[in-house]
């Protein structure tokens, strides 16, 4: 049988094949070419342990004339200008690059055609690895550690006075999440966060002060969380872990409100998005509710 550590190598080498072969294809995406969106793929750092060696193999792409073309880090970073808002989309798992391509670029269609921004899709070790959900959902919580630890290193290069926006969906709010809360203070001077919480997979207590979240209240200037009780996926969130605790998850229920610190509670709007989704767990849904169309010019480009 094969080890964790085998798979994820031989998942990593199929990954990469199936997306170097997509990058010659003839595919085109159709988006406005004045866009600025970039792709971070993380596959080849990694997955379990972050280190700044390790970030250091992410791997850029940038969409340019309707085609992904790798660029590097360097030239991400001094390209990127403070004046424009920096969106960034972390998705959930089981999304394979394709799938966090074509989401990404439903999102970004969702903007005005004079949208001025620089676009992120962050692209994670998502993919479904083992034959079984429940330890393969269970390795990836180390996975999504991780993950946040990359992005808070990607978040400290960028300028001051940046403007960042956070989308996450499902597991991908792990990540976004870990990522402000070990940004911490040793951010960029000036640097505001939004953050756009969709479907959480994270456990409801964690925004409440002293706990894995508790600092991003202070840190994000405005958090949008969209919860539904009758999600199909997040109903099975309590039998996550093998240790014995069974929490509910944030996406199901919403934020501890009392339990956050009363200074930065008006930070936080939690909106019951049942009455639009149902019981689907599915990012297209959360992206088209009426609460997320409204507020975008606001939390997305800090208008």
């Amino acid at each position: 049988m094969m080890s964790t550590v085998t798979l994820f190598k031989k998942a990593k080498n199929v990954i990469a094949f199936l997306f170097l072969a997509s990058l010659f294809s003839g595919h085109c995406l159709s988006v406005s070419a004045e866009q600025d969106i970039w792709l971070v793929d993380t596959h080849q750092a990694p997955w379990n342990r972050a280190c700044e060696a390790g970030f250091a193999k992410a791997v850029y792409y940038q969409l340019v004339d309707h085609r992904w073309v790798r660029s590097d880090a360097e030239t991400f970073f001094e390209t990127q200008s403070s004046e424009l808002p920096l969106v960034m989309f972390s998705p959930g798992y089981t999304s394979t690059m394709s799938d966090t391509i074509d989401v990404g670029m439903s999102l970004v269609r969702l903007y005005k055609p004079e949208q001025n921004c620089r676009t992120v899709f962050w692209n994670w070790p998502a993919e479904k690895i083992r034959l079984r959900l429940a330890p393969d959902i269970r390795d990836k919580i180390a996975v999504t550690a991780a993950s946040g630890d990359y992005m808070a290193m990607f978040l400290r290069q960028l300028k001051p006075e940046s403007r960042v926006c956070m989308i996450g969906f499902s597991f991908g709010n792990r990540i976004i999440c870990d990522a402000v809360e070990r940004l911490g203070d040793d951010r960029p001077d000036g640097m505001r966060i939004h953050l756009v919480l969709t479907a959480a997979a994270t456990d409801q207590g964690w925004l409440a002060s002293g706990s894995r979240h508790g600092n991003v209240p202070r840190l994000a200037e405005k958090i949008l969380i969209l919860y539904n009780p009758a999600d199909c996926a997040l109903k099975f969130y309590p039998l996550l872990y093998s240790n014995g605790s069974s929490p509910e998850a944030l996406g199901r229920f919403g934020p501890p409100i009392a339990r956050i610190a009363t200074d930065y509670r008006d930070r936080i709007e939690a909106v019951n998005v049942q009455p639009y989704l149902g019981t689907r767990h599915l990012t297209l849904y959360h992206l088209q509710t009426p609460i997320f169309r409204q507020r975008m010019n606001d939390l997305l480009f800090f208008q």
